[in-house]
């Protein structure tokens, strides 16, 4: 109903003119009101929220017949709803407040609710025994934040219901302007709470049409009748009028109905209704629905309320569809809220609560870009089979940007036994790997949606999420038979300020991975109900494609696990001659005290609002000597990160005694990170003897934005020790344990990205220079020297900063956009030679990751917001020359990136201890056998 329409019914003391007119009278008054009133609403600071209603009907009123209900954000279902009791009297007013409001309104309250917890584009709505008398705003339109505008709006203001308004808005979901019926007043304004007064008079006869909304038919005529009606018995001497029919989106041209115009019609003295019948013609074309109008005009002896009403032709015939026609070639279907006939198509898959079909092979079209297959949600189990053709009707829509047909009626199943239609190929090329050749055009998945696929070669990337009841819900896979990695460069869809002609041009554009999709094992097959799959395995298996929580993903109806990792996947060993130097990150390994103290340190050591209480430090000791014993095979040394102090490191090897039997020695020297993680070592005092633990760097510092500040917040740690193994060997040796400045703002075009980005910078030169000094300065030039930690960085660059590259010696001045010169630090040069090694690089491909970071890549690809779990290596061993002449191998210990999120979470051992994956690598003291062709003796 529009405006017009809506205040013509309510004929108030500001439409006197307009019934003059119309009646050729005196002045006239609006009736009284009929029913209660919303009359102010208070939208003041904090909680001070207020409605009053107020009963002018003239006689007292049963407050237990109505309702007040609160919508919020444009909800079209209440959030929340109180019913009233008591009694109201005539001309009196009744507030109902938040509890928690000012004391003004408090003692002007009725009655304190949750629904008086408004904002401005909440609306209001007042029911008489369920049937609405009254709304502010309008239900089902979020306004942004208010509706109306400044002094008049439901926003910081206090409404007063203008005293000319006698009849309330009885239509909650219209356009709303509050400046019409309203008057504002400024923010906290309550001295007008608990009293309203209305200026009306008797009423006034007035004449209306209604809407008539039927169904077409196939075939002759339909008659929509609608009746003219007098809101009382029409007066002495009668009502005249003409009335006419008009086109609307129906029309008299395409013989949707009969047209029809009629003059001087009446309704006697006395009677108070008239009836006008037009037909509307029925046919079996597919259409959408259609209006005309009928108009009552030149209206004698009454005043007009409603002179026009509307008629609908509701479409009643159902178009019989291909599925690629349903589905269409773009994101949603182009017959979403129709209803549609389909016929012919095989069912594919069935799942609890649906089942897929799609077209036989002799049925689909020649577009590669629309889907032959659909989902149909039945909301239980269907009895239909794979391989059924079946027909039935169905309503189209799109359920979170999944095309699926709903509300299905007259399923038929025309045959059985039917050889299923052919699955498309998954593999190395089907989807693209490439952001700019997308299988699907503006997508990699769309046009595959509710299609069987086979895939050959599948790779698990991740281990089972966990979502809501579902402990072993979707993994995370590819097509092309390996391990989706992150690449070098600069992630996808960078932003283009962060690339500079002649400074990082030559980095590589990282693709993001657009070939990686989900698979949910057990939607359609309950054997792999509550069974966990490790990322690292690998499958075979042929299903459907669906979308689901804004990924697409992969449901199979057959499954076979060719390579079933297990977890945890433990690191070899070695004999008695190999130095084995391990790595572990073992997140936030912190102890129960809080430590904090006002700004000098700014977070507790476990990063959240609190410390672990006891028993969690005793259990996630316990959890990192199992990684450590059972993952890492209890190396020689092991280079620890994220550890609160020296206690802890303690624990840890008093627990490592009594689990394992050898001793460990820890070594900590405590930074500057200001939540109080440090590195260290745990150093097995029976193969190796300490000779010295120090800080490199630690007291070097930077101007922070205008601040001066540490440059590491965790200052790399050097041992120099001497190897024994199990036998009287001396071989000397040097490692360092880093952790470097996290990438948290680096890929982003900010201040804060540049000032991470300078950082980062700063560390990896620092450590360049300590490096090149041990390894080119006597006493320790000549030794092998190992930098193990979390780089925090990848074994490429990232186009940013490559932190690896210039420790190692290696940085590509071409292909990073922040260099030395441009902070200040030195030339353009590498600072280490001979370049170090990273011993990654010895790793097979799909075994280069230890941490699992979730890139969100924005609404791309036909995604609402891309979101990548990408394995990537921030977990390093760097090997100058000496070290690795004696190299064996490096080995990750895998316990925590692939391992499903119930197991991680239910643990309590090595699994899921950590968010990265260890390392241990190997030098051999016995050069002969380095090689690892045979075993010593």
């Amino acid at each position: 109903m529009n405006d017009v329409r809506r205040s013509i019914r309510r004929p108030c003391a500001k439409h006197a003119l307009l019934l003059l007119l119309l009646l050729g009278a005196s002045a006239v008054q609006a009736a009284p009101p009929s029913d209660l009133l919303i009359s102010e609403y208070v939208e003041g600071s904090a909680s001070n929220k207020a409605i009053e209603l107020y009963n002018g009907t003239g006689a007292a009123v049963d407050l237990s017949q109505y309702t007040v209900e609160l919508y919020v954000n444009g909800a079209t279902t209440a959030s929340s709803t109180v019913a009233l009791s008591g009694s109201l009297a005539d001309g009196a007013a009744y507030v109902i407040a938040n509890s928690s409001s000012a004391q003004d309104i408090k003692d002007r309250t009725d009655l304190f609710s949750g629904v008086a917890n408004f904002n401005g584009d909440d609306a209001l709505v007042l029911k008489h025994s369920g049937t609405v008398i009254d709304s502010l705003g309008q239900v089902g339109n979020d306004p942004g934040s208010e509706w109306g505008t400044d002094p008049v709006t439901t926003k910081d203001h206090t409404l007063r219901r203008k005293s000319s308004v006698c009849a309330g808005d009885t239509t909650d979901n219209d356009a709303f302007d509050p400046v019409t019926e309203w008057d504002g007043y400024p923010q906290n304004t309550f001295d007008g709470l608990g009293s309203h007064s209305v200026n009306c008079g008797p009423a006034v006869t007035s004449l209306s049409i209604d809407d008539v909304s039927l169904a077409e038919g196939n075939s002759g005529t339909t008659a929509f009748t609608f009746t003219v009606s007098l809101s009382a018995p029409a007066p002495a001497g009668g009502v005249s009028f003409d009335i006419a029919t008009s086109d609307g989106s129906a029309t008299t041209a395409d013989s949707d109905y009969a047209a029809q115009s009629l003059t001087s019609q009446s309704i006697a003295a006395g009677a108070s209704s008239y009836t006008f019948t037009v037909n509307v013609n029925g046919d079996l074309t597919p259409e959408s629905d259609e209006t005309f109008t009928v108009t009552v005009s030149n209206v004698v002896g009454v005043a007009v309320a409603d002179a026009t009403g509307q008629g609908t032709i509701q479409n009643d015939d159902i178009p019989t569809l291909a599925i690629h026609d349903i589905q269409g070639t773009g994101d949603a279907s182009p017959y979403a809220g129709q209803t549609v006939h389909t016929t012919g198509n095989i069912v594919t898959a069935v799942t609890a609560a649906g089942f897929f079909v799609q077209a036989p092979d002799n049925a689909i079209d020649a577009d590669p870009q629309t889907s032959e297959g659909v989902y149909v949600y039945t909301g239980s189990a269907p009895t239909v089979a794979a391989g059924d053709s079946v027909s039935f009707d169905s309503q189209v829509s799109e359920y979170y940007n999944l095309t699926e047909l709903t509300a299905v009626a007259n399923l038929s199943i025309d045959s059985s036994g039917n050889t299923l239609p052919t699955a498309i190929t998954f593999d190395a090329l089907t989807p693209s790997p490439s952001p700019a050749l997308l299988t699907c055009g503006s997508s990699n998945f769309e046009c595959f949606e509710g299609m069987r696929v086979s895939i050959a070669n599948g790779f698990v990337s991740t281990g089972n999420q966990k979502f809501s009841t579902d402990p072993y819900a979707e993994v995370s896979i590819s097509a092309a038979g390996s391990r989706p990695l992150r690449d070098p460069g600069l992630v996808y869809g960078v932003d283009p300020s962060l690339i500079v002609t002649g400074d990082n041009d030559a980095a590589p554009i990282w693709d993001g991975n657009p070939e990686v999709f989900e698979m949910d094992a057990d939607a359609a097959l309950p054997a792999f109900a509550g069974r966990a799959i490790n990322g690292g395995s690998r499958f075979h298996g042929v299903g459907v494609i669906t979308f689901e929580f804004g990924d697409y993903e992969f449901q199979p109806t057959e499954l076979t696990l060719d390579y079933d990792a297990p977890m945890p996947r433990p690191v070899p060993v070695a004999d008695a001659s190999t130095l084995r130097i391990g790595e572990f990150n073992a997140e936030r390994f912190c102890d129960s005290n809080d430590d904090r103290n006002g700004t000098t340190i700014k977070y507790t050591c476990s990063g959240d609002s609190s410390e672990p209480n006891a028993a969690a430090v005793e259990l996630k000791v316990a959890r990192v000597s199992q990684y450590i014993g059972d993952v890492l095979k209890l190396p020689d040394v092991v280079g620890m990160e994220e550890v609160e102090n020296i206690t802890m490191l303690q624990a840890l090897a008093a627990k490592i005694q009594t689990d394992y039997g050898v001793t460990y020695t820890p070594e900590l020297i405590e930074g500057h990170d200001p939540s109080g993680i440090d590195v260290g070592y745990l150093v097995n005092s029976a193969r190796v003897t300490t000779l010295y633990v120090q800080q490199l760097a630690a007291t070097e510092t930077w101007n922070d934005g205008g601040n001066t500040a540490f440059v590491h917040d965790h200052p790399p740690l050097l041992l120099k020790g001497v190897f024994h193994g199990d036998s009287a060997l001396n071989q000397s040796f040097m490692t360092i344990v880093v952790h470097l400045k996290a990438r948290s703002n680096a890929d982003d075009a900010s201040a804060a990205g540049d000032r991470d980005r300078e950082k980062r910078l700063r560390q990896a030169w620092s450590l360049a220079q300590a490096v090149q000094q041990l390894q080119t300065t006597a006493p320790t030039s000549g030794l092998p020297l190992t930098v193990v930690g979390d780089f925090n960085a990848y074994e490429f660059t990232d186009g940013l900063v490559d932190m690896v590259g210039m420790i190692s010696g290696r940085y590509d001045f071409a292909a990073n956009l922040l260099d030395p010169s441009d902070i200040g630090l030195g030339a353009d040069t590498n600072v280490v030679s001979p370049s170090l090694w990273d011993s990654v690089l010895s790793l097979p491909n799909d075994e280069r990751y230890s941490y699992l970071y979730t890139q969100n890549f924005g609404a791309i690809q036909g995604y609402q917001a891309r979101k990548v779990p990408t394995d990537q290596v921030l977990d390093h061993a760097l090997l100058n020359t000496a070290a690795r002449d004696m190299f064996v191998r490096m080995d990750y210990g895998r316990a925590d990136q692939d391992a499903a999120v119930t197991d991680e979470d239910s643990s309590t051992g090595a699994i899921g201890v950590s968010d990265h994956d260890g390392f241990v690598v190997q030098l051999s003291t016995d050069r002969i056998f380095a090689n690892g062709f045979e075993n010593r003796d």
